[in-house]
């Protein structure tokens, strides 16, 4: 997510109203989660101060007749899908109780801080946290007003230590996180985990000899990655990158190649999206092969599909026939919660 789709986000969710009053939505969100009324009251606070953290209207719709029924306003539910999934941390459905990881599950989470007031620049924060350099910069203007606004990335941690500072210097000041919702990318060195429709731990999957390195790599690029969705159109990576590539990037250079995967198949997410999970070995989902070039146009892809979704291994099979070339690359499979 770039500067300008936070602004247009903000815009978008700025007018959303809690449809409960306070004391009904903290016996709702300790209920929920597990939550004290302390910690239930500070993550009310941080889901309104971040005004692009709620979901889109059209999600909610999909989504709206399931939830509801599990205790679910779209607050909630939008607060919900930005809980790390970890062994300790776990989402209450059933009216029972249970500790939910507050700051201490979320040290791989990032957010995006507005630059104002009195953190005006990326220096500023790195002088106030600690930091050894500045975090890094995102800028830019709505097209809707024009407003600009200026942005640093930064962790969980960082984030805990502006928000001590600003209580301690600048009391009526609240600073504006943004929490940036990536798909998940964490592949191990020493295996193949994650990979699309295979179980790392059996012994068929295990390496033999230590030598081995697991591909594509962490941080290999250009990769090649399967898409069976709204990823799988010319239109809309033209859309989500052309901002990374120039203006003058052409349409028809972000060739899509007819492909497909063994060990998965799809299923409905949300009542409306498809989506990809685990198969037999026997499943096959049909889609299309896309080169990323870049870390830089990966992690716009990652913001697309948003922390539903985690990035695994996958063998991609392109043209015909059990002869097609096969191409070790990357996918997008729904997270498992």
């Amino acid at each position: 997510m770039d500067a300008l789709d936070i602004l247009e986000a903000m815009a978008a969710n700025a007018n959303y109203d809690a449809e409960t009053d306070d004391a009904e939505t903290m016996e709702k969100w300790q209920r929920l989660f597990g939550y004290s009324a302390e910690e239930a009251r500070m993550k009310i606070d941080e889901q309104r101060d971040d005004l692009t953290s709620m979901v889109s209207a059209a999600l909610w719709d999909a989504v709206r007749e399931q939830q509801e029924a599990l205790g679910h306003d779209r607050e909630t539910y939008s607060h919900w899908l930005r809980i790390p999934r970890t062994a300790s941390s776990q989402h209450i459905t059933s009216g029972t109780t249970a500790n939910v990881g507050a700051e201490n599950g979320q040290s791989g989470q990032e957010y995006l801080l507005r630059l104002d007031g009195p953190i005006s620049c990326a220096h500023q924060v790195a002088e106030i946290t600690g930091l050894t350099a500045a975090p890094k910069l995102f800028e830019g203007a709505s097209e809707r007003d024009g407003t600009a606004a200026s942005f640093c990335k930064v962790d969980a941690a960082t984030k805990q230590s502006i928000l001590t500072w600003t209580r301690e210097h600048h009391p009526t000041f609240r600073p504006m996180f943004v929490m940036r919702s990536l798909a998940r990318k964490e592949f191990d060195i020493t295996s193949i985990s994650p990979t699309l429709g295979q179980d790392a731990t059996l012994p068929q999957y295990r390496f033999t000899t230590v030598e081995t390195s697991p591909r594509p790599a962490q941080a290999e690029y250009p990769v090649w990655y399967f898409f069976y969705g709204t990823l799988a159109s010319q239109q809309t990576l033209h859309s989500l990158l052309q901002h990374l590539d120039g203006d003058d990037y052409d349409l028809a250079n972000y060739e899509l190649r007819p492909a497909r995967v063994a060990g998965a198949k799809l299923t409905i997410w949300g009542n409306k999206y498809k989506a990809l999970v685990d198969g037999n070995e026997e499943d096959v989902v049909e889609g299309w092969a896309f080169l990323v070039k870049s870390e830089l146009h990966e992690e716009a892809l990652r913001s697309y599909e948003t922390s539903a979704y985690e990035v695994v291994r996958c063998r991609i099979i392109c043209g015909a026939g059990c002869d097609g070339e096969v191409l070790l690359g990357c996918t997008f499979r729904l997270a498992k919660r």
